[in-house]
C-alpha cells in the first residue's frame, strides 16, 4: 500500500528469529477442507488466485480480504459465478513487512489488525469468533472492528488513492508527494470526493438491505455504517499522517511501475470513480488521476517491449 513494502507497524518485542512453517501449495485438486483464507495478494491478481482453489473452499469457506482496495475487491469476489456461497471478512493491518523471496515474508513491524463482517453477511458469531481467535493465537492481533471496519478501509482507501498514484507518476517517495503544492491540492480534492462517495455508498447500502429486509428498522447495520464514515478532513489528517510515518517509503504502486507489474489503479482512484458514475457523485481528481496512471502505465509497457 502507501507504506510500501517495509514501512508499517508499530514498535514490537524487539527481538530477531528466523521461523520456518509448513504450508502446502494449494491447488484444484484434493478435499474441500479449506474453511478459512487470508488474502493478501495484489489486488488484480485476487480473484483469479481465489477461484483457482474454489474446488478446495468448504461450503461457506470464509475469504479474509487484506489486500488494498478491500471495497472493490469485495464487489468482484461477490460477482464470482464459482465464488457463491462464501463469506467475506473485510480486514485492515498495520504490521509491516515485505517479501524476500518465494515463500520468504520478513515481518518488520508490530501493529494492529480489525476486521468487520462485510455487508449483508451472514457469517454467524461462532465462527466469526474462530478466525478472530486464530489470528489471534499466531501472534497477528485481532479486533473486532464490526461497523467500524468500513472507516479503516475508507481511511486506507484514502492514503493509498493520494499517495501511491502521484508517488508513482513523480516516481518518488511518499514523504515528498504532500512536499509539492499540487500533491497537497490533490490531497484536498481527493479526500472531498472520497468523503461524498462514501455517503454515496452507505446510503446505497441502506436501501439495498432495506429493500431485502421482511421489516427493515433503524438500527440497520448499513444505516450504522453510514455514521461512522470519517469526514474529508478526518480522511486528510489521515493521508498526511500516513505520509510522515513512512515519508522514506517507496509505495506499492511505485514499485510495481518500476517492475512493470500491473498496478492496483483499477480497485483505488479507478474504483472510485466507477462507483462515482454509478452513484451520480461527481469524482474528477479520482478519475484524472487513473486515467493518468494508467497512461503511464501503458507507456511504460511499450518502453519495455520496444
Amino acid at each position: 500500500g502507501a507504506g510500501g513494502g517495509s514501512g508499517g507497524g508499530g514498535a514490537g518485542p524487539p527481538t530477531e528469529a528466523d521461523i520456518e512453517v509448513r504450508v502446502e501449495v494449494a491447488g484444484a485438486a484434493g478435499a474441500a477442507d479449506i474453511r478459512t483464507v487470508l488474502v493478501a495478494t495484489k489486488a488484480p491478481a485476487t480473484v483469479a488466485a481465489l477461484e483457482s482453489i474454489a474446488p478446495r473452499l468448504a461450503p461457506e469457506a470464509i475469504v479474509v480480504l487484506f489486500s488494498n482496495g478491500a471495497l472493490a475487491l469485495s464487489e468482484r469476489v461477490r460477482a464470482s459465478s464459482v465464488l457463491t456461497g462464501t463469506h467475506i471478512v473485510l480486514g485492515s493491518t498495520t504490521h509491516g513487512a515485505w517479501v524476500r523471496g518465494d515463500f520468504d515474508v520478513v515481518h518488520a513491524g508490530y501493529g494492529r489488525t480489525w476486521l468487520g463482517r462485510a455487508s449483508g453477511s451472514t457469517l454467524g458469531d461462532a465462527r466469526y469468533g474462530e478466525v478472530l481467535s486464530d489470528l489471534g493465537v499466531a501472534g497477528l492481533g485481532a479486533e473486532d472492528a464490526g461497523q467500524h471496519i468500513l472507516r479503516h478501509l475508507w481511511l486506507k482507501l484514502a492514503a493509498n488513492a493520494v499517495i501511491n498514484p502521484l508517488s508513482a507518476l513523480w516516481e518518488c517517495t511518499n514523504g515528498e508527494v504532500l512536499q509539492r503544492d499540487e500533491g497537497r491540492s490533490t490531497l484536498v480534492s481527493i479526500c472531498e470526493e472520497i468523503s461524498g462517495l462514501s455517503q454515496a455508498w452507505a446510503e446505497a447500502q441502506y436501501c439495498v438491505a432495506s429493500s431485502s429486509a421482511s421489516s427493515p428498522s433503524s438500527s440497520s447495520p448499513a444505516l450504522a455504517e453510514q455514521a461512522v464514515l470519517p469526514s474529508s478532513q478526518e480522511l486528510q489528517e489521515f493521508v498526511r499522517s500516513v505520509a510522515t510515518e513512512t515519508a522514506n517509503n517507496r509505495s506499492s504502486m511505485l514499485q510495481d511501475m518500476s517492475a512493470r507489474r500491473p498496478t492496483e489503479i483499477d480497485f483505488l482512484n479507478g474504483w472510485i470513480a466507477s462507483r462515482g458514475v454509478d452513484l451520480n457523485v461527481c469524482v474528477p481528481a479520482n478519475t484524472e488521476l487513473a486515467a493518468r496512471v494508467r497512461e503511464k502505465q501503458r507507456s511504460v509497457q511499450e518502453d519495455r517491449a520496444s
